[in-house]
């Protein structure tokens, strides 16, 4: 099982296998291609391209007990091939009735050299997730502190450890690897491969329910394993 989460224009990669994991910093994505498990990413994949495509962040937000801020709307797909923050956000505000994050404008080459690999490898079993969903069905409830502090990385690390202590020395050991700013990149990508792990033990949901498509054809859904 593999988790995928963005950092900083890179993806971090955590690969789970046989009461194992492999973690690493990747400029792209082609190193997956030939990955016949689950991969899970922290990316949105399905741009909406008018306000009639409905995205899962509504839903998200529902869920997400006091994190709602954590979810943040998705670019529209033709501000994929802007060049400045200025026509992405007028673009933006044009298609969807809203602008456009500088959070989510600083996201664009990470969201469509994600989108871009899901159509060019449609064989592969390819998803989005969310790593904040994934601590909170893990804890039973919603997590005190925001990754980016020392006590969050520290409740998530725990919480990870706790469920399945055999990530413990392949997240030490990345830890000691990369500095700070990548820690929690680091966890997130290991929640995700372990959730990919539960999905199979335990199925799958998705959010929505009944997710629809984009006009690329991808299906604009979080997947998620179901509560334990």
């Amino acid at each position: 099982m593999i988790g995928v989460d963005g950092c900083q224009g890179q993806v971090m990669i955590a690969k789970i296998a046989d009461n194992n994991v492999e973690i690493g910093l990747s400029p792209h994505l082609e190193c997956l291609k030939n990955e016949t498990g689950l991969i899970l990413m922290d990316v949105p994949l399905g741009c909406p391209s008018s306000m009639h495509e409905v995205r899962p962040e509504p839903h998200l937000r529902q869920l997400m007990k006091g994190k709602a801020s954590s979810v943040f709307n998705v670019p529209a797909l033709q501000t994929l091939e802007v060049s400045s923050y200025e026509e992405a956000n007028q673009l933006h505000r044009l298609i969807m009735s809203k602008g456009l994050s500088r959070q989510s404008y600083h996201l664009l080459p990470l969201i469509k050299m994600a989108n871009t690999f899901v159509l060019e490898y449609p064989h592969l079993n390819v998803h989005e997730s969310f790593p904040e969903l994934v601590f909170q069905r893990l804890n039973h409830q919603a997590l005190r502190a925001s990754k980016h502090t020392l006590e969050g990385r520290r409740e998530r690390y725990e919480i990870l450890i706790y469920h399945a202590p055999y990530l413990q020395s392949g997240i030490v050991s990345a830890f000691q690897q990369f500095p700070t700013h990548h820690h929690a990149d680091i966890l997130d990508a290991c929640a995700l491969a372990y959730a990919g792990l539960l999905i199979q033990k335990h199925g799958a949901e998705t959010i929505p329910t009944h997710p629809m498509k984009n006009s690329q054809g991808i299906e604009m859904k979080v997947l998620i394993f179901k509560e334990i």
